[in-house]
């Protein structure tokens, strides 16, 4: 999950190491397009992988085929997803989905990807602050600060309290999923990190799935920084990170 552009060369090198297609979504971004434009847009793109709208290029997916992947906001967005799926799967919804003048049966997917997952966007949590020494966040972000002035790029009157979405939805499920307490019935969900400042809210997610018999694989790669894997590629720890 994120902009095609920026993970081609990612993309290129995950499909020639698994032999498998990768597919990117172009998603909007805030504060262009606040919550819930990006969810939207995945919801979108999985949808028309289990079943392609008329005309596409490609023929259907099944679900048992597709593992969503995603880094920081796009494995936060990775995990939202899953919670819809799983929300319209217990309501017994999954499958009155009307897309394109048919009804879609949404499946879950095979399993979940998460590189330096963002699991709660308050960085409110204690490794917010204890592992800064570690990280490559400055302390304060000044886009978050209040009084931050509006601009052309951020068109909103009266302005949001976050740059992604307003301040009442900050710990809502599908925008900040280590608030979920329910993962039961996910699929398998592998999780890497570094020794990063966000690493609480991915740890949150990973232990309530794992106590709710989901399998769950954890790895946090010590004093390594956030997206260590794309920003030293050479490392033995991103190596490592690629191979598993």
């Amino acid at each position: 999950m994120n902009t095609p552009a920026n993970y081609r060369n990612i993309l290129a090198r995950l499909s020639k190491e698994t032999g498998i297609r990768c597919v990117t979504v172009h998603q909007r971004l805030a504060p262009q397009n606040p919550f819930p434009a990006a969810l939207l847009d995945i919801f979108y793109a999985y949808v028309s992988l289990l079943a392609p709208p008329p005309g596409s290029s490609h023929d259907a997916v099944s679900s048992s085929s597709i593992i969503i992947a995603g880094d920081s906001s796009g494995a936060c967005l990775t995990m939202c997803l899953l919670q819809v799926l799983l929300t319209l799967k217990r309501r017994d919804l999954a499958n009155a989905v009307g897309w394109h003048g048919s009804r879609v049966d949404l499946e879950l997917p095979a399993g979940l990807t998460l590189l330096s997952a963002v699991g709660e966007i308050a960085n409110s949590l204690p490794s917010y602050k204890s592992n800064m020494p570690h990280d490559v966040f400055p302390e304060n972000i000044p886009a978050v600060q209040p009084g931050f002035p509006t601009c052309r790029l951020w068109p909103s009157k009266p302005p949001r309290g976050n740059i992604y979405c307003n301040v009442s939805m900050l710990h809502h499920p599908i925008v900040s999923p280590a608030a979920s307490w329910d993962w039961t019935g996910s699929p398998p969900m592998w999780f890497a990190s570094g020794e990063e400042q966000i690493i609480d809210g991915a740890k949150v997610v990973a232990q309530t799935a794992f106590q709710q018999n989901v399998n769950v694989v954890f790895q946090e790669y010590e004093a390594m920084p956030y997206t260590f894997m794309w920003q030293y590629p050479d490392s033995s720890q991103s190596k490592k990170c690629w191979n598993d």
